[in-house]
Order: C-alpha cells, then structure tokens, then sequence
C-alpha cells in the first residue's frame, strides 16, 4: 500500500495490484473505488468507478461499474472509458458480442460500437 494523489491533489491510500494492459495497472483505493493509471507516466487514465472486471483472455475490453452502479467497457490497452456506464448488467464480449441489461431489464447484444445488434427483448433470469 501506498498514497497517491487524485485529480485534485487530495492523498488517498492505494495499491497497485492488477495489470490490465501492459503500461496499464487498474488501483483500488482505500475508499472502495478503482481506477487505471499509467504505469510509466502514473497519469489517471479513467474516473474512478467501484470496480473493474478481471482482463479478458484475448480481448481489448473489461467490464467496469461506475458509482452509479451502470456497467460499461474499459480498453485494457489504454485504460480509458470506451463505452459509459450505462447498462444493469454487462458481460464480457465474445465472438464480437456482449450481452447487457438494458434499462428496460431485458438482455441485448451490443457490438464494440455499443451498437444493440441483437434488440434487448429477452428476460434476464
């Protein structure tokens, strides 16, 4: 454990203890949120958000969950937001898809766009 400092140079105590991309390690902090940084330059890539999913085998996309408790998708390659938080559920991708609750509460399948290809009609069980 160790302090690092936030956006606004107020000191919290944190630990760097998963890599998500290979210059990018996701920190939780003392306060029960995560964030990525930069492991080189130790830049603040992305807001912090109550937790980010382990890394996907072979893919370029994790699952976050923001303070609102809204699911989207972080690039474990840059660690920045490409999808907002905005789904009751999210799961990882695969074979292009990734299905999610939409707040309608029915399950769809977005595409790395964060297009509903396949329309959120199906009930979540």
């Amino acid at each position: 454990m160790y302090t690092c400092k936030d956006h606004l140079g107020l000191t919290h105590y944190c630990w760097g203890d998963e890599d998500l991309g290979k210059n990018i390690e996701i920190r939780h902090f003392s306060n029960n949120q995560a964030a990525t940084y930069n492991k080189i330059t130790d830049e603040r890539l992305a807001p912090k958000v109550r937790w980010i999913s382990c890394v996907p085998e072979r893919d370029s996309l994790t699952v976050f969950c923001d303070k609102e408790g809204k699911r989207g998708y972080l690039n474990v390659n840059t660690g920045k937001v490409v999808i907002n938080g905005q789904y009751k559920h999210a799961w990882h991708f695969s074979e292009g898809l990734a299905a999610v609750v939409a707040d309608n509460g029915k399950v769809g399948f977005i595409n790395y766009d964060n297009e509903m290809v396949i329309p959120a009609v199906y009930d979540y069980v």
